[in-house]
Parts: structure tokens; C-alpha cells; sequence
């Protein structure tokens, strides 16, 4: 898991974290729909922050065989057709609602080691790394609010995980964990983003997990039939 971004104070040069962007598009009807809803009846802008990132983290099942190269699976909009996506899927997600609702937000992440990321998930990504961890970052008052909307509670209780409450660090999500796979080693972190950097995150990935891209041609058909065959449940 990533350690939190540090807040920085800052009320200037905030217009580009509220602005609909190709990926993240807080403008679209739908996202507009579910922001909105969620935050109905609302007028403080720390409990409109808090009810949203709820409703991501817990309304939409964490998957990682829900991997896709396709630009179009990225846009917000698109998670909330499918009802359940990655972490990077979940991040754009609440990015696009909280600038729908006038809360300027933006996108963090991470490469890092841990024990129990490379138990669980190493023989997958054949690699220690996790690469291109997601966060999202909300502006509340005089500071930005890193924040882990991931693990929904069935996907929590699959890898023995707690459930990162609003404004805590992500290594909370650790504390259940023997102590010797708590442990987090933060090898890159990247500044932050206005929109879902798609490129980089292609390229970062690619570095990390060569094999997978092997296996991927024409399209990304070839590698999700692949992640079908595993068992990620172990």
C-alpha cells in the first residue's frame, strides 16, 4: 500500500481539478446523476466529500480481473454502467463526482514493495511492484484530502483487508496483516493529475509486467481471457 500524499496548503490554481476532462467526465449525465443523488439534501462540503467517497468505495465491487487497455473502460462514466471495475476505474469514479458537485479533486499514485501485495498477487504480475497505485485527491477548506476508495467490503474480507475510512492512510488496510507484511516501501510517487494519465499508465505498467503485454495483440481480448484463468482468490 501507498503512504499518503502529503497535503499541501494551497487555494490557488484550482480551476483545472474541477474542470470535465475526457476521462474524467463530471459532466456527463450519468455521473452527474449518481453525484448528485448521493449528496442530495447536502450543503457542507466536507460531508458531501465524505458521503461520495462511501458510495464509490462501497457501491462498486473492486475487480482485478477487470483490467482493459481500451481508453473508453477509463471514463468515469463507464464504471457506473458496469457496476464494478480496478482501483484506477474506482479512482476516476470519485475524482468525476466530487468535481460534479463543485469539489475541485485530482489523481496520485504510487509505485511500491510489500510483503503481503507480492504473496497475493506476485504469481499474477510476476513482480514485488505495484505499479501506478491510485489515490484521489479532494480539497477541503485550506487543504487536500488523500483518499483510498478501492476495496469494497466483500473484496476487504477476500484478502483479509480493512476498509480504509475516509482520510485515513492506506496502510490502515494493513493492521489485520502479521506484522512482517505490513511493511511498505515506496519506490516511485508521482505528482499529481487533472485528468487520468492513460499513457503513462500504459507505459508504467509495461515496465512492471512485461508478460502480460506478451500476451496482448491486436486488442486486449487476448489478455483478459488470460486473467480469466486465474485464481486471484488465494
Amino acid at each position: 500500500m501507498a503512504t499518503k500524499l502529503k497535503n499541501i496548503p494551497n487555494t490557488q490554481g484550482l480551476a483545472p481539478y474541477l474542470r470535465s476532462t475526457d476521462y474524467l467526465d463530471s459532466n456527463h449525465p450519468e455521473v452527474r446523476a449518481f453525484a448528485e443523488g448521493v449528496v442530495s439534501g447536502l450543503h457542507d462540503e466536507a460531508e458531501k466529500a465524505v458521503e461520495l467517497y462511501y458510495a464509490v468505495r462501497d457501491g462498486f465491487k473492486f475487480d482485478l480481473k477487470d483490467i482493459s487497455l481500451r481508453m473508453d473502460d477509463f471514463k468515469a462514466s463507464a464504471l457506473l454502467t458496469k457496476g464494478q471495475g480496478s482501483a484506477v476505474e474506482k479512482n476516476n469514479l470519485l475524482v468525476a463526482a466530487y468535481r460534479s458537485v463543485g469539489l475541485p479533486a485530482r489523481l496520485g499514485y504510487v509505485n511500491f514493495r510489500n510483503p503481503w501485495a507480492t504473496h497475493a498477487l506476485g504469481g499474477v504480475l510476476r513482480s514485488e511492484v505495484m505499479a501506478f497505485h491510485p489515490s484521489t485527491q479532494v480539497f477541503l477548506g485550506d487543504h487536500w484530502v488523500t483518499l483510498y476508495p478501492s476495496f469494497d467490503a466483500v473484496t476487504a474480507q477476500q484478502y483479509q483487508l480493512r476498509q480504509v475510512p475516509f482520510g485515513m492512510d492506506d496502510t490502515y488496510a494493513l493492521q489485520d496483516l502479521p506484522a512482517d507484511q505490513q511493511q511498505v516501501e515506496i519506490l516511485a510517487q508521482f505528482h499529481p493529475f487533472v485528468d487520468f494519465p492513460h499513457n503513462l499508465f500504459v507505459q508504467t505498467l509495461k515496465e512492471h509486467y512485461a508478460h502480460l503485454f506478451s500476451i496482448v495483440q491486436a486488442d486486449d481480448e487476448v489478455f483478459l481471457a488470460y486473467l480469466d484463468t486465474l485464481d486471484l482468490e488465494d
